[in-house]
């Protein structure tokens, strides 16, 4: 399990990374739907249907411009998730048009 945080703006290509590390794509309505429970209540808890299995926790912060994720999966994935989180942190991303 790693958990963090990213900036706001980074979360779809935060998404997008994240599925490459799992083996699961996120897909538009995925999104929607985070984005649906962020302006909602605030965040919520996502099963994937991947092998194996991972859950993401994501909180949003009305303080900040920052988004608090918890991503629950197996150990061997620590290490790019943590690298993910760090460049998510520090860098605006965006997928080029």
């Amino acid at each position: 399990m790693v958990a963090g945080w990213i900036l706001h703006d980074n979360l779809k290509p935060f998404l997008t990374t994240i599925g490459w590390v799992v083996g699961r794509s996120f897909n538009d309505d995925d999104l929607q739907s985070i984005t649906t429970d962020l302006l909602d209540g605030g965040g919520g808890s996502y099963q994937f249907d991947c092998n194996p299995s991972t859950t993401l926790s994501i909180a949003i912060s009305r303080d900040t411009n920052a988004l608090n994720i918890t991503v629950a999966g197996p150990v061997e994935f620590d290490l790019q998730l943590e690298l993910a989180f760090a460049i998510f942190q520090n860098f605006r991303l965006r997928k080029r048009g």
